[in-house]
């Protein structure tokens, strides 16, 4: 008995201590440790910055943490590599400085980093009604466009987008060139244009797009729902492996589209297939709502918010696309082939 005793307090001896060194082994970089301050108004990117460095070159867990309060933080790059996983945990509410900027492409942008975790229950404002009074690329034809995704996924692998809500002025998620593996659950859309793969096929070198499941996601008020997008130009590409699953769209104009003839541009020269190539996709469990077509059924058959639509290109390829969706009860059920050629399908699902 005694011998039991003694093995059962080794043993829990051993299990304490190394708990005890896994916990020491993560260490908490606080940015107001670094200088930041939660005015509003102070510009915290060197605080932001030597936070991150010290918690990047760290052997061992380490987190980098903005607590609670408003930070003004202009435009950060947080680059990698990193000797060991990294933690952002964001408590606070982040805004960018007001008006247009003039010297970076993104607000905040993570690079090189391997192991990265986001959390918390922080916000990020780009205010962007500051700047939009300067918008004038209606009518000025040397304008440059303007990308203002709210998550780009850009040669990306094993990315996870959890439990977020997101509110921006075009896309929620933007998944491009190499990106693989990635899964976006339970996210909240809108208002926005919703969450797309792509545009694909305009530059040279990209690279095949895979692996990609959007689930359990909620969309209300957004031009379009999901969306794959390719430009008709030479470049290669290959699109295959999505899943888009139990995703409730709530007064989207747009619920599905696969586009092979994109362009935002009036310049566009579309004299050339598309070749990139779409493969296995399948959208299960997709439901579209619009309070007009519960008060007016009518008006659902003919409404452009119904509308999903399939254009495909040339040489481009849009194999194994498959439908599993619910029978509507109360309304209106249907569905729509894949056609090759400049032509829309317009397919509804109606809860």
């Amino acid at each position: 008995m005694a011998l039991q005793i003694d093995f059962a307090m080794l043993f829990f001896s051993v299990f304490f201590f190394v708990s005890l060194s896994e916990v020491q082994s993560v260490r908490t970089f606080n940015v107001r440790d670094y200088g930041a301050v939660a005015d509003g108004r102070t510009d915290n990117r060197k605080a932001f910055i030597r936070a991150w460095t010290d918690a990047c070159n760290r052997n061992g867990v380490s987190i980098v943490y903005v607590p609670k309060g408003v930070y003004m933080l202009g435009a950060v790059e947080f680059s990698g590599p990193c000797k060991s996983p990294i933690i952002f945990s964001m408590n606070g509410h982040l805004k960018a400085p007001m008006g247009a900027s003039s010297d970076a492409e993104n607000w905040i942008g993570f690079q090189y980093v391997n192991n990265l975790a986001m959390k918390g229950g922080g916000t990020l404002d780009g205010q962007g009604p500051s700047a939009w009074f300067l918008n004038d690329c209606q009518t000025n034809p040397s304008c440059k466009q303007l990308i203002s995704d709210s998550s780009d996924a850009i040669t990306s692998t094993h990315i996870r987008i959890l439990h977020s809500k997101i509110s921006t002025g075009d896309e929620c998620v933007a998944i491009l060139s190499g990106s693989s593996k990635i899964d976006v659950s339970n996210v909240h859309c809108g208002p926005g244009h919703g969450i797309s793969i792509g545009s694909l096929g305009k530059y040279q070198g990209e690279k095949n797009v895979h692996g990609v499941s959007v689930r359990k996601c909620i969309f209300r008020k957004t031009d379009n729902g999901v969306r794959i997008k390719t430009w008709e130009s030479p470049i290669q590409v290959i699109v295959s492996n999505l899943l888009f699953q139990d995703i409730f769209m709530d007064r989207v104009r747009n619920p599905i589209i696969i586009d092979q003839t994109y362009c935002p541009l009036s310049s566009c020269n579309q004299q050339t297939a598309s070749p990139v190539q779409i493969r296995d996709v399948t959208y299960r469990n997709m439901w579209a709502l619009h309070v007009l077509w519960l008060l007016f059924p009518w008006i659902a058959a003919n409404d452009s918010r119904a509308k999903t639509s399939f254009r495909i290109s040339g040489e481009g390829e849009c194999l194994g696309v498959f439908w599993v969706c619910p029978a509507a009860s109360g309304g209106r059920s249907g569905g729509g082939a894949v056609e090759r050629g400049h032509r829309s399908v317009v397919g509804l699902w109606l809860a």
